[in-house]
């Protein structure tokens, strides 16, 4: 289980964004009462994410964190069985993520 983390990152394309992490994370998807906003949950990590259709990948707005968790490969296993289907550090299901 992940036991905490917070994120706020921009996202290209939020509805792919939110679609996977739903799909292939595992992860509630909420809306925040604007828009262009989403937060995303699963265990205690909390995700922000915002809209941003000039956000490039990995450049001004780039993200990283920690995930703490309480089992490494318990997670990377439910992550795995659920994709994505290829060696990335991004989801290969959506370019929005």
């Amino acid at each position: 289980m992940i036991q905490r983390t917070l994120f706020v990152r921009a996202v290209p394309d939020l509805a792919a964004s939110a679609a996977c992490y739903a799909a292939v994370l595992g992860f509630d998807v909420e809306e925040m009462g604007d828009s262009g906003w989403r937060k995303y949950s699963r265990d205690q990590c909390r995700i922000m994410a915002g809209a941003c259709p000039d956000a490039i990948k990995l450049g001004d707005h780039a993200c990283f964190g920690y995930l703490v968790v309480d089992d490494a490969k318990g997670h990377f296993d439910d992550v795995s069985a659920r994709g994505p289907r290829k060696s990335s550090s991004r989801c290969t299901t959506s370019p929005g993520t």
